[in-house]
C-alpha cells in the first residue's frame, strides 16, 4: 500500500500549529533590557568595562566586577584585557586608592594587570587602563579574561563565581 502524503497535508499542517501553539509556553530566556546592560544578570561575579572617551585621541577602559546575589569582596585579582591593536595602544593603567597594582603590555593587543588591598574591595573600579585611540573603540575592540581572584574574608579563589558563559558586559555607564 502506498502512503499518498498530499492526502494527510491538511491534517500535518494543523498538527503543526497545534505543535507550535503548545510551545508558546515554554519559557523563554530573560532578554537583557538594551537600556539596562545589567537587567537579567544571574547570580556571581560579572566582568564589567565602562568604556569613556576623553576627546578623540584618549580612550578609559574602567574594570569592574558587577556583584549580583553575592557578597564577595575581593583581596586580589590578575586579569588579562585583549583589545584591537588597529584602534588602541596602551598607555598606562592606574588602581583605586587602597589598591597596590601593576600593569604590563604581554604583546601588543595584550595587557595583564593585578592588583591587591588589604581592606577588600566591593563596588569600586579594579583598575583603569588607558589607551591612545586611532577610531573610536567600543564592544569589538576588548576581551577581559580573569585569571586569579581571591577572596578578602577567607582567601577562597572567587574565580568560579565568574558567571561562566556570561559575555563581557562593556556599557558607558558605571556598574551600579
Amino acid at each position: 500500500m502506498k502512503l499518498d502524503l498530499f492526502r494527510f497535508r491538511p491534517a500535518l499542517a494543523l498538527a503543526v500549529l497545534a505543535l507550535a501553539a503548545a510551545c508558546q509556553d515554554v519559557v523563554q530566556p530573560k532578554q537583557r533590557d538594551p537600556g539596562d546592560p545589567f537587567a537579567g544578570l544571574r547570580a556571581g561575579l560579572h566582568p564589567v568595562l565602562v568604556v569613556t572617551e576623553a576627546g578623540p585621541v584618549t580612550t578609559y577602559a574602567e574594570v569592574r566586577l558587577r556583584r549580583v546575589q553575592t557578597s564577595a569582596s575581593i583581596a586580589s585579582f590578575q586579569a588579562e584585557l585583549a583589545y584591537d591593536t588597529a584602534q588602541l595602544s596602551v598607555l598606562g593603567a592606574d588602581f583605586p586608592a587602597g589598591v597596590d597594582g601593576a600593569w604590563h603590555e604581554v604583546s601588543p593587543g595584550q595587557v595583564r594587570f593585578a592588583g591587591a588591598a588589604a581592606g577588600g574591595l566591593d563596588d569600586v573600579p579594579l583598575a583603569t587602563l588607558r589607551f591612545a585611540s586611532r577610531k573610536s573603540a567600543w564592544q569589538r575592540a576588548f576581551s577581559l579574561n580573569f585569571q586569579e581572584l581571591v577572596g578578602a574574608n577567607d582567601f577562597s579563589d572567587l574565580a568560579p563565581q565568574v558567571a561562566a558563559g556570561s559575555p563581557l558586559i562593556v556599557s558607558a555607564y558605571p556598574a551600579r
